[in-house]
């Protein structure tokens, strides 16, 4: 299984403590590898990345309404901030301006949110930052579907969890 599920800190939100008195940590974690070149028609790619992103909002949207019901709507929040994320329509160009140069959706997308988030970091703002960490995990689900990877939207516990990414 290349899927990995590890206790972890998340040191931007609960500083350095390992345990929230609130919940449990787990950390969610597959790799992928990318090819730069396409096999397929850029119009393939392209509905192939609309797909995925598709994919990737219904499952955010069902972790969203999740999180609203177990813990309120102000942690689900999140979820609706990486909504927004995903649905960024200048990272779509971007994306498909790459897969129209003959690159594959994956490697487009990754290239993407590498260099939006890497713009994120740069910014001296907390909050910005942490939106690059946002930025990141919603590129990795969408890769993940690109790949292939994803078997299903990932479930949450019944206990309190706090993913990370």
């Amino acid at each position: 299984m290349d899927s990995r599920i590890h206790r972890t800190r998340l040191v931007r939100r609960f500083g350095r403590r390992q345990e929230s008195p609130l919940a449990r940590f787990i950390n969610f974690k597959r790799r992928t590898s990318l090819s730069r070149i396409s096999r397929r028609t850029p119009a393939s790619e392209e509905l192939a990345l609309k797909h995925a992103i598709a994919t990737a909002n219904e499952q955010i949207s069902e972790i969203y309404e999740q999180v609203m019901k177990q813990s309120g709507k102000g942690e689900a929040a999140i979820f609706r901030a990486h909504l927004a994320l995903l649905n960024d329509a200048e990272i779509f160009m971007e994306v498909c301006t790459q897969i129209d140069a003959g690159h594959s959706a994956a490697w487009s997308w990754q290239q993407a949110i590498e260099r939006r988030a890497l713009e994120l970091k740069q910014i001296e703002n907390e909050r910005l930052a942490e939106r690059a960490a946002d930025l990141h995990d919603i590129g990795q689900r969408v890769l993940r579907l690109l790949a292939g990877a994803e078997h299903g939207a990932p479930r949450l516990p019944d206990e309190p969890v706090i993913l990370v990414g």
